[in-house]
This record gives C-alpha cells, sequence and structure tokens, in this order.
C-alpha cells in the first residue's frame, strides 16, 4: 500500500483507515518523520553529482549551499522569528490536522501550554491522549512546549497522527 502511495500522503492516510482501521507509517530510509534531513541529504547529493560532472566552477553555489541537516529545522523556526513573536497575552490561531486530512482549529493564549490543546482535541476526536502525536514542521511537539517557546505564528497547523504503537 505504501509504495502505491509514495508521493499521495493525503489518499494514503484514507486508504489506510479503510483497509486497516489505522495508519501503518512506513520510512523506508529509516528517519522516521525526519523529512527536512532527508531533504537536506538528497540536496547534499545532488550538488555533489552535479559538481562531479560539470565542476565545482559551473554550480551555482547560490543555488547549491543548504544549511546543516541538523540545522533545517532551526533555520525553519528563525525565519518565523524574523516574522516577529506576539507578546504572551495576546491569543494565537492555529489548526491540527489529522491524518484523514480533518481539521480542528484552536485559539490559545502564546504561554499556554500545547497539551491543553492537545487534550480538548483527543476529547474531541473521541481518542486516547496517550494514543496521539502532535508533529509542528515534522517535530514532535511536547505538552509542556507553549506557541512562544515554538516560536509559532498565526495560522500555522500541527499534524495528529496515531502513535506507533506494537509492530
Amino acid at each position: 500500500m505504501w509504495h502505491q502511495h509514495i508521493l499521495d500522503i493525503g489518499n494514503y492516510c484514507i486508504d489506510m483507515m479503510m483497509l486497516c482501521g489505522r495508519v501503518v507509517l512506513h520510512n523506508p530510509d529509516g528517519a522516521a518523520l525526519d523529512t527536512q534531513a532527508k531533504k537536506a541529504r538528497d540536496d547534499f547529493k545532488t550538488r555533489d553529482e552535479l559538481t562531479k560532472k560539470f565542476g565545482s566552477e559551473n554550480v551555482d553555489r547560490a543555488v547549491w549551499d543548504f544549511p546543516k541537516a541538523s540545522n533545517c529545522i532551526a533555520s525553519v523556526r528563525s525565519r518565523r522569528a524574523i516574522n516577529g513573536i506576539l507578546t504572551d497575552n495576546e491569543p494565537i490561531k492555529f489548526s491540527i490536522k489529522d491524518q484523514a486530512g480533518e481539521v480542528i482549529f484552536f485559539m490559545i493564549k502564546r504561554n499556554t501550554t500545547m497539551g491543553k490543546a492537545f487534550n480538548a482535541y483527543a476529547q474531541r476526536k473521541g481518542i486516547k491522549r496517550l494514543d496521539l502525536v502532535f508533529l509542528l514542521d515534522g517535530d514532535k511537539v511536547k505538552d509542556h512546549e507553549t506557541p512562544n517557546s515554538l516560536e509559532m505564528t498565526d495560522d500555522e497547523y500541527l499534524d495528529a497522527i496515531l502513535d506507533k504503537c506494537g509492530c
């Protein structure tokens, strides 16, 4: 099933829910949910192959120089910081999207822990809170984190996925 939907995650999740009643995540590279790092590795490999084939003087460094894979998430978050973060008592609007694409919107204060939103989400969906994992830009979000500590901006979305259990 996974190989049939390699680039079609939305339909993969729907098909897996119909087939198995849950979504089985599979990553053949073994880097669970680390898409930013995989993209960076692929970009470096492409740049190196272009350099071998055409020489370094013909490879535009402005296009092909990337941050290290470990800095990819940090660079996304630093771009958010440039856009500005509001004060603690101003609310932030964000949404949580499940594996089937259904979206639930939330508004909380910037210093409120994400755990409160996660508990409300689980209650609305009728799912045990401990069965869910929440991701922001591919990174797992912990209950004690706040929108400010995550450097979130308005109208961002988090992904909610069922936690992997068993094999």
